[in-house]
């Protein structure tokens, strides 16, 4: 049993989704369940789960992400001991941040590729994806950044990655007047959910 509050399916693939939250909702959020609904209509095994300090009622992190980074190596080898050898991860804002920090950390990782909905350009530390392949979506109205910024950032940091943008879409994938799923479903159709 994984000790976090999550979502899990196991799946007969040998390809494992590790989806990790943003700040300011968990698992309970609906974005959160769709992006672990349409991964597990993929046929892969999925995993979602809440980070430390959003299941002890705290707002944020408050050690630099540390604690979360190892739950990424927690999860992804909990993924691994049901089967899953090739890992796909699925970052929403600040786990994004996470990621990187996990990969950094733990560059043996058997992570084949990082998909990015909505990146913390400023946050994220991007040579931390360097031989992964990499997918970032983000909306023309993110508070972060649009797309062109994204590039910018990851060609200061050496890294390739696909860059898609929603039009008019803000950091959450909100519609226009903060209504959700406003381009939620747009985004989580964006996703390239192939490993190569």
């Amino acid at each position: 049993m994984f000790k976090y509050s999550n979502l899990f399916t196991c799946c007969e693939s040998r390809v494992g989704v590790l989806i990790l939250q943003g700040g300011n909702f968990g698992i309970d959020s609906n974005f959160i369940q769709k992006i672990y609904e349409a991964s597990v209509s993929q046929g892969f095994t999925a995993l979602a789960y809440n980070f430390p300090y959003y299941d002890r009622g705290e707002k944020s992190t408050t050690d630099g992400c540390s604690e979360e980074a190892e739950t990424v190596k927690d999860s992804i080898e909990y993924l691994q001991s049901n089967g899953a050898e090739n890992i796909l991860v699925v970052a929403k804002s600040l786990g994004s941040v996470v990621a990187t920090k996990a990969l950094l950390r733990h560059p043996e990782l058997p992570v084949r590729k990082v998909v990015i909905l909505g990146s913390p350009i400023k946050y994220c530390d991007f040579t931390g994806f360097k031989d992964i392949a990499l997918q970032i979506i983000q909306g023309s109205s993110d508070k972060y950044g649009d797309a062109n910024d994204v590039r910018a950032a990851l060609s200061h940091a050496g890294v390739e990655a696909v860059v898609n943008e929603i039009a008019d879409a803000d950091h959450s994938f909100r519609g226009q007047n903060g209504e959700e799923p406003g381009e939620q479903i747009t985004a989580i159709n964006m996703i390239n959910w192939s490993i190569e």
